[in-house]
């Protein structure tokens, strides 16, 4: 036990250069051999898994509240926060949401949270990353996924916030915070804004491992 603990680490870091390798080699893949649009299966961008046109009609959350992020009318004027932000600002310094659930986003969403799909996963993740501004990425030190209770991983098969924020932590050097849900609560799928505020309230989660000092982004 005592030799396997003591490798363990070790071959973690003798491993460490596996990711960044297959990333390399799935890029150059693309390059070579552009692929399918994910999408609606038109020749795809030489170093996307998407073609030009679907990827700018998805549903991008533009305008947003630089605040809460809720979307906004059509002409507002940008960095301007809304009127629930000003009246009550939220806890948080501000938030970041890419896409708009609907159309092509939802059915990748279902796909990749209902059905565990790796591939509607990634998509998400490249698409966040496009989504972000550079400093964005650069601000935060830790990511807290925001945890599932044990009992609702174990029906789905997984954990989809954690699968996110360990590749998205990995991809850009962020430390990665664990957090526990202590309640099980009920879906939040057909619930309202004020229901689903008042379902995550009875549903408390504690970080773990995150410093108090830290800049912490939930994901």
């Amino acid at each position: 036990m005592k030799t396997h603990r003591r490798r363990g680490p070790l071959v973690q870091r003798g491993m460490a250069w596996l990711a960044p390798l297959c990333r390399g080699i799935d890029a150059t893949l693309r390059q070579a051999m552009p692929g399918r649009c994910g999408f609606c299966l038109a020749t795809a961008e030489r170093d996307r898994p998407w073609c030009q046109a679907c990827f700018e009609s998805l549903p991008w959350n533009q305008p947003a509240c630089p605040g809460c992020a809720e979307p906004q009318p059509s002409g507002s004027l940008a960095e301007r926060h809304c009127g629930r932000c000003l009246q009550r600002p939220p806890a948080f310094v501000r938030a970041r949401v890419a896409l708009r659930y609907e159309g092509d986003v939802a059915r990748l969403m279902k796909r990749f949270k209902f059905h565990a799909s790796p591939r509607a996963g990634t998509r998400l993740l490249e698409l966040l990353e496009l989504s972000l501004s550079r400093e964005v990425p650069a601000w935060p030190e830790a990511l807290v996924p925001v945890p599932l209770h044990p009992r609702r991983a174990w029906e789905r098969g997984f954990d989809q916030a954690d699968w996110l924020a360990r590749r998205l932590a990995s991809r850009h050097g962020l430390a990665l915070a664990r957090a526990q849900r202590r309640q099980h609560t009920r879906s939040q799928r057909g619930l309202d804004r004020a229901e689903r505020y008042h379902n995550l309230r009875g549903g408390s989660w504690s970080r773990e491992h995150c410093r108090p000092a830290w800049r912490c982004s939930t994901m």
